[in-house]
């Protein structure tokens, strides 16, 4: 028995779906199967939203291993939030609790998708994914950081910092480039104009001095003084982020 999908790309939303399905079915037809996956040990089934994807594989999986995941997937629903608190292990028992998890709903509370109903339990896997992998990726941040620090030192954007106000330290010279051409010219930078931008980050190894700030007109100085000083300086720009790239290209 094969419980595969198609092999065109999915949302990661799809694919929990397609693999919870896909081991309840296995559950209740008492045959084993195969699965498409990362993984499916943990707290939650594990993929790609690209099937061909290197680390994805077929994943064959027996009535009682499929019964376990699925046992486990509950418990870290009811683990990771409180509107899966009505849910238990014991429901992947029977066709009836199966079909209750499958239909039991919750309504987004916030964020673009406010408002929106979606399967409780599929959320709830959803979220633990997603900060697990955020966890994941900041460790790997902070060791290739780590790294560049050793190795001659960190890189830096001007006037890119964190919400404390610290400057934010970049692996490699072309992530800290990217970091300015974000700040100064929006998340879709990259739209227009990529390898100019690019070339025209203002970055360096090791952090800028105040002095080096100062004459860009970043550090500690309000937006409104920013943008006085680039049209001081001849530019027309009424918003910080124009004001910020005027003065990067006089620098």
């Amino acid at each position: 028995m094969s419980n595969n999908t198609s092999n065109d790309a999915k949302t990661m939303t799809e694919c929990m779906i397609a693999l919870i399905d896909g081991l309840v079915a296995i559950a209740l037809s008492g045959k084993g199967g195969s699965l498409r996956a990362m993984s499916l040990k943990g707290g939650y089934p594990d993929t790609r939203t690209d099937p061909e994807s290197d680390d994805v594989g077929d994943i064959k999986v027996s009535k009682a291993k499929a019964t376990k995941y699925l046992k486990t997937y509950v418990q870290t629903a009811i683990d990771g939030a409180s509107f899966c608190s009505d849910m238990h292990p014991d429901m992947v028992d029977t066709p009836a609790g199966l079909r209750t998890l499958r239909e039991m709903t919750y309504t987004i509370q916030s964020g673009k998708n406010k408002g929106t109903a979606v399967n409780a339990w599929v959320y709830a896997l959803l979220r633990v994914r997603r900060a697990d992998k955020r966890a994941e990726r900041s460790e790997r941040r902070a060791t290739a950081v780590a790294n560049a620090e050793a190795d001659g030192g960190a890189w830096f954007a001007e006037g890119v910092t964190d919400k404390e106000g610290a400057h934010v330290p970049y692996p490699s010279q072309k992530k800290a480039q990217k970091a300015w051409c974000r700040a100064v010219h929006g998340g879709e930078w990259y739209a227009e104009d990529k390898s100019n931008r690019l070339a025209s980050a203002v970055v360096k190894r090791g952090m800028f001095t105040e002095a080096e700030l100062a004459r860009s007109g970043t550090a500690g100085t309000s937006d409104e003084a920013i943008i006085a000083e680039a049209q001081a300086q001849g530019s027309k720009a009424t918003t910080i982020k124009g004001a910020k790239a005027f003065l990067a290209r006089q620098s």
